[in-house]
């Protein structure tokens, strides 16, 4: 059953002109999360882009509720998602159990 809740983006880090890592808190999710299972982040404040992004979990430290994502800027998604900074909340929809 799909569970909506919110993450805390705690470190941004550029890898290169392209690739984002993010580290963040996210108690509900890292308990339960693997690596490669996938998180599907709002990245609209508005209506465009309309549909979540689907991100795969790169790494999780379950003692410290923290999961790591890693982006691609592409599109109009990726680039909102981009301009999200470190201390911002991120509404996300966990589909894994």
């Amino acid at each position: 059953m799909p569970v909506n809740t919110k993450i805390k983006i705690v470190k941004k880090q550029k890898l290169k002109d392209d690739i984002i890592k993010y580290v963040c808190l996210a108690p509900e999710i890292a308990k339960d999360v693997k690596i490669g299972q996938f998180i599907e982040i709002k990245v609209s404040k508005g209506v465009e882009p309309f549909l979540r992004r689907p991100i795969s979990i790169h790494n999780v430290d379950k003692e410290n509720n923290m999961i790591e994502f890693i982006i691609q800027v592409k599109g109009k998604g990726t680039t909102a998602l981009s301009q999200i900074q470190e201390g911002e909340m991120l509404d996300v929809i966990r589909t894994f159990r």
